[in-house]
């Protein structure tokens, strides 16, 4: 077995990036296995229609895109926070109708990365509800490289208590599971990745540095 940018059909930068990540994830996989991340998101939200939680590494903030939608929080005349790792923020929109076109100021937070993995919590009438209520599946997505999107279209009748979390991405462990030969010293995969490492490090040492810790 072998990794050929061909069959990927990547370009060759874009496969150098990913050798590159799975060198890193290999070392670190050796050393022992890879801890929770302590920035870890838990978000809970009053959702009835479109709307976009917009991600940056240093606040977050509400866009309502639709005329119809009611904004979070303010279905049926409510008014209610959304929760940020249990903790009640009330987003204050530049104006104050419950429906339509919309942004809120900015919520200050602290990511260390925008590179984040998604996890639907629970869906539910009620803001202490297990499992999932069916709904239109949630869409994530990079708005270049300083703004990270959860879009929730939420297109079925009535609202809900949406609870999500954002966390950084394990690389260590999605190189390991996609590739779990690579951890194996004695492995023809883990021979072969190696010497084409070794070549690609005689021709792009800087890109080799190790990642800060």
């Amino acid at each position: 077995m072998s990794i050929s940018v061909q069959e990927k059909g990547l370009l060759p930068g874009m496969a150098l990036a990913i050798l590159i990540s799975l060198v890193w994830s290999v070392d670190l996989y050796a050393q022992g296995p890879s801890t929770t991340p302590s920035n870890t998101i838990t978000v809970q939200a009053y959702i009835d229609g479109e709307a976009e939680l917009r991600i940056h590494k240093d606040y977050v903030y509400w866009y309502e895109g639709s005329k119809k939608a009611c904004k979070p929080g303010r279905y049926n005349g409510a008014n209610l926070p959304t929760y940020l790792n249990g903790v009640p923020w009330m987003p204050h929109w530049h104006n104050g109708d419950p429906k339509g076109r919309d942004k809120t100021d900015h919520y200050p937070i602290s990511l260390s990365t925008l590179d984040l993995d998604f996890k639907l919590i629970s869906v539910g009438y009620n803001q202490q509800d297990a499992g999932i209520v069916p709904r239109t599946p949630i869409n994530t997505r990079s708005n270049g490289d300083d703004e990270h999107i959860v879009e929730i279209p939420d297109k079925e009748p009535g609202a809900m208590w949406y609870t999500f979390t954002l966390a950084p991405i394990d690389w260590q462990k999605k190189a390991v599971a996609e590739f779990p030969d690579l951890a194996k010293p004695d492995s023809d995969l883990n021979h072969k990745f190696l010497a084409r490492v070794k070549e690609l490090k005689a021709t792009n040492a800087a890109y080799f540095e190790p990642p800060p810790v």
